[in-house]
């Protein structure tokens, strides 16, 4: 097979420019997931999850991250909660994440990544996994 090289200066360029974006994923790459699931569940036990229902869905997540699977803890709050206390946890939870004496969960060098990104112009979107809405779509 043989591949031809353009010029970028090409008419056919200018017409279509190639856009570029840096992607980054939300987990494990810019936060310290393990931290952030630690205080999850330590809200959830504070707005009236039981330990045995933790440990359950603790078990849960084990066995789907296993597989590959991302794991998405609120679908099973959701079905432990009302809607009233699913939007007091997550008050709760993001509380918690703004406490002071808390170490941060972003990882060291993803302020000086961001602002280097910022620095070059280099637009940049951060994906993660969500379930929207009631979890079924």
């Amino acid at each position: 097979m043989h591949l031809e090289s353009r010029a970028m200066s090409s008419p056919e360029q200018e017409k279509f420019p190639v856009r570029q974006i840096v992607a980054l994923d939300f987990d494990r790459t810019l936060i310290d997931t393990e931290a952030v699931m630690k205080r999850f569940y330590f809200v959830a036990n504070k707005i009236g999850v039981n330990k045995k229902r933790i440990k359950q869905i603790k078990k849960e997540q084990k066995r789907i991250e296993k597989k590959g699977d991302s794991f998405e803890p609120i679908s099973h709050l959701r079905e432990l909660l009302s809607a009233d206390k699913i939007e007091r946890f997550k008050e709760m939870f993001i509380n918690e994440n703004n406490a002071i004496d808390l170490p941060p969960i972003l990882y060291d060098d993803v302020p000086e990544f961001l602002q280097m990104l910022d620095d070059e112009k280099m637009p940049y979107s951060v994906i993660t996994y969500a379930k929207i809405g009631n979890g079924k779509n």
